[in-house]
């Protein structure tokens, strides 16, 4: 949370207290997003992109969330580790702006929970 600018250090809480339907708040919100990893396919899109920016409290023109998926294609075309492909999409983020921490973390998660097969990563 600190990543986010923000005071509360726990994330849980938020999330598994809040009555059925309730806004879970910023802290919640980030977990929703990490949750998302082990509950969707790691595949990504400009929407699934979006809805992550969106629960992570950050802003992001769609043209860059697209920019993004069409480097995590390239990735899934490479023959790079995963860790280095994790790695090189946490780079592309932060090239495009500094700030969204939060996000290359997790799409760098999102590629590290990829299935790997012979002919390299598999996002898509």
């Amino acid at each position: 949370m600190r990543l986010a600018g923000r005071a509360e250090d726990a994330l849980r809480d938020p999330w598994y207290l809040r009555p059925a339907g309730a806004d879970p708040g910023p802290a919640g919100a980030v977990l929703g997003a990490w949750r998302q990893l082990s509950v969707q396919p790691p595949a990504g899109s400009a929407d699934r992109l979006e809805k992550i920016v969106d629960q992570l409290g950050l802003h992001c023109h769609r043209a860059a969330l697209a920019d993004l998926c069409t480097e995590i294609e390239k990735l899934a075309g490479s023959q790079r580790p995963v860790p280095f492909a994790a790695t090189a999409i946490a780079a592309r983020v932060a090239a495009i702006r500094p700030d969204p921490e939060l996000l290359a973390w997790w799409l760098a998660d999102l590629v590290l929970a990829a299935p790997a097969h012979p002919g390299g990563c598999r996002f898509l």
